[in-house]
């Protein structure tokens, strides 16, 4: 096999995903011996998700992307000693760290200029997301050649009549849901002290994260973690019990969480066993809030009312599912993550607009789409 360039591209340290990259004419051989992609078959010209496998061992799930001529990059899960492991991998199959890191490195970015302009602000975006769905979707969305909004942004330009073009236009704009993807919304556990926010979103997180007791004011600080939720990410954040109090760091904690509030995308608001609906004279969050019945496996089958409340228990589980789909909703307005094609930057989003407004007037729009 003929010697090729490898490295490690990501920044030193854990992330989400790391990013290895391969240039030289052997790199697609090499892709072929190692990677086993989902579909069938593996075209070098297209990204393609799928397993790594070394001595017949799964190492990885990655996405391989080629970036132009003989370079590709290999997405894979974001611990060093795995990037390096990968790396490692190569360098026995023939491959050569590069003398220059800093040039080699260059070699896979991509200018965002005319039509490479979504191409470019996916792989600029890639590194930081957790996904490896996400990361798929979003390179279909980018790649011309694939049933994504790269396509659709070029068949949409291809001479349309006003009238059809205006209407597909607005349709698409109204697909915001993959700004979401790469800039996650803000979910706040909210509530009284010991309504069970601490337990509900060490649910939601997967691990004890936050400490879970009984004693109101447990939770002083805001604590923030990414999650994803049927593949969707969400900023998730506890803090301090909505209570007065004479304790001045439990003051600035509630403080703190009432700021958080006011900027959230959704506030989900717990209402614990015996409490009827919080109105503490706190601000109205109208839409942004979601009420539900929290510590739900501890109330009694006759305990009376019905308020129509969703009732979760974090510490068993019940009622979750259904709050995370409910979550989806009000968020994304879809509950799972679709292979529709969507425009996933402000940048595009802002065309799309400028794009109805020149249609609806009937004007030139050659220069908006050239933009894409």
């Amino acid at each position: 096999m003929k010697p090729f360039d490898v490295a490690v591209l990501s920044p030193p340290g854990e992330a989400a995903l790391g990013v290895v990259g391969l240039r030289g004419e052997a790199v697609a051989a090499l892709i072929r011996q190692l990677f086993r992609p989902r579909a069938r078959t593996w075209n070098p010209a297209q990204s393609a998700y799928g397993t790594l496998t070394v001595d017949g061992e799964t190492l990885d799930d990655v996405v391989v992307v080629p970036v132009g001529g003989d370079s590709f990059m290999v997405t894979l899960h974001g611990n060093p000693t795995l990037l390096h492991a990968f790396e490692q991998c190569c360098l026995e199959l023939g491959g050569e760290r590069p003398d220059n890191l800093l040039q080699f490195s260059s070699g896979f970015v991509v200018p965002c200029t005319g039509s490479s302009s979504i191409r470019a602000e996916a792989l600029e975006t890639i590194s930081s997301i957790g996904s490896l769905k996400i990361a798929t979707w979003l390179l279909a969305q980018s790649d011309p050649t694939e049933d994504g909004f790269a396509a659709w942004v070029a068949e949409a330009a291809s001479g349309a009549s006003v009238e059809p073009a205006t209407e597909a236009v607005v349709a698409m704009s109204a697909r915001r849901w993959g700004i979401g993807l790469l800039d996650p919304p803000t979910v706040v556990l909210s509530g009284p002290p010991n309504a069970g926010k601490s337990t509900l979103f060490n649910r939601f997180v997967g691990r004890p994260r936050v400490v879970e007791d009984a004693s109101p004011g447990t939770t002083r600080d805001l604590i923030v973690e990414l999650v994803y939720v049927r593949e969707f990410p969400i900023r998730l954040v506890d803090g301090a019990g909505l209570r007065s109090s004479d304790d001045f760091i439990e003051q600035e904690g509630v403080r703190r969480m009432e700021r958080v509030r006011g900027e959230a995308d959704l506030v989900v608001e717990l209402v614990p066993p015996g409490a009827s609906e919080i109105s503490d004279g706190r601000a109205d969050l109208g839409t942004r809030a979601l009420k539900i019945r929290s510590r739900f496996d501890q109330i009694l089958p006759v305990e009376p009312g019905d308020d129509g409340l969703l009732g979760v228990s974090g510490q068993t589980g019940d009622g979750v599912e259904l709050l995370e789909r409910t979550i989806l909703q009000r968020l994304y307005g879809i509950e799972d993550l679709p292979s529709d094609p969507a425009p996933f930057t402000m940048r595009q989003i802002h065309l799309l607009d400028l794009l109805v407004e020149t249609m609806k007037k009937g004007g030139d729009t050659r220069a908006l789409w050239a933009q894409f």
